[in-house]
């Protein structure tokens, strides 16, 4: 079953789900082929979305990485993580580990751990969702390199609370909307030793106090506190690296806005051994998707289309289904472009 937007619907698919109209009235029953006529009622009921019968050898269904209850359960446990580390500069790693598990078992749940960014994005809170977001791509990276249940555990932990220095750093200059000057730069970097200064003792594992001290450390030894190269940066800071620079990028800061998946993830690409260990982001492309399936997309053409599946190689340009012309008018034949074999062609 695949839910798909009716927009890129052809005569000859069957409804997986019967459709309603929005007053309960039944349309179409589930079982039901797609005739030229459904697509017009479709449409005069405003119907946007349907579930269509799909094999599973076809079109990869989009995939939340963890549920929504799950994900704000997370943001809540975060939260107040963080304030009691900053009140008694101690951190509850078993209640750590075990919020990190329930969110190991969820994603480890999928039968296809290719999980879409797009649904990342629901946590508004950007201290503690970003804190989230990075643990649960960090997660999906070790996954994919068959890390032992202990190491992804650790992982986590550390993706967890890579950021949670920021709480030891002049607050005002988290919150400044513009450019910070060299002194406030040299103090907010502080923060990757102070989360370590602060909450290093010989009950954390020491691979979570690395994550926190050389996240923000760049393949090519530009990067910071230690200017390390290379297989220098622990491998979990490497991983939780890439994690880190994507959310932020797609989020919208007080001194920025936020740019779109496409965007951020051509960054990471441009960046690749030389912030990033390209090896690792190549598993974190290869694995995370920009968009979900069906999603409409308006493409440099003037055309409007639906993501019909995605590149594993070059995520950023997927398989898509032109629905209308540039003047916005339904179009007689649909037409699939693969984007990777049309690099005349974009998304914008």
């Amino acid at each position: 079953m695949l839910e798909v937007s009716c927009r890129i619907l052809m005569p000859g698919m069957m409804l997986a789900k019967s459709v309603h109209s929005s007053a309960g009235i039944l349309l179409l029953k589930e079982g039901e082929m797609i005739q030229p006529h459904t697509l017009d009622q479709l449409k005069a009921h405003e119907i946007e979305k349907i579930y269509i019968k799909w094999p599973e050898s076809g079109l990869q269904k989009d995939i939340k990485a963890v549920k929504d209850e799950t994900r704000q359960k997370a943001l809540s446990f975060v939260e107040e993580t963080f304030k009691s580390a900053y009140h008694s500069q101690v951190l509850e790693l078993e209640q750590l580990r075990r919020q990190v598990d329930i969110l190991l078992q969820e994603i480890i749940s999928h039968d296809n751990v290719l999980v879409s960014l797009t649904s990342l994005r629901s946590i508004d809170d950007y201290t503690f969702g970003h804190s989230v977001n990075v643990c649960v791509l960090s997660l999906i990276v070790g996954i994919t390199l068959e890390m032992s249940p202990e190491d992804l555990r650790i992982l986590g932990m550390g993706a967890m609370v890579h950021d949670i220095g920021k709480l030891f750093v002049n607050q005002n200059l988290l919150q400044k909307p513009e450019t910070l000057n060299a002194s406030e730069y040299a103090e907010m970097k502080m923060h990757a030793t102070l989360g370590v200064a602060v909450i290093g003792n010989e009950q954390v594992d020491e691979r979570i106090l690395e994550i926190i001290r050389y996240h923000h450390e760049w393949y090519n030894g530009s990067g910071y506190p230690d200017g390390l190269v290379g297989d220098e940066i622990p491998l979990m800071a490497r991983i939780v690296a890439i994690c880190d620079v994507y959310d932020a990028l797609t989020s919208d800061r007080v001194y920025k806005e936020k740019i779109s998946a496409q965007e951020a993830l051509e960054y990471l690409i441009c960046m690749g051994d030389r912030q990033f260990d390209f090896r690792l982001l190549r598993q974190f492309l290869k694995y995370i998707r920009v968009y979900a399936i069906g999603m409409v997309v308006r493409l440099t053409t003037g055309e409007q289309a639906s993501v019909l599946s995605n590149n594993p190689h070059w995520p950023t340009r997927p398989v898509v289904q032109v629905t209308t012309d540039a003047a916005g008018n339904s179009v007689k034949e649909y037409r699939v472009i693969d984007l990777s074999r049309k690099l005349g062609i974009d998304i914008i």
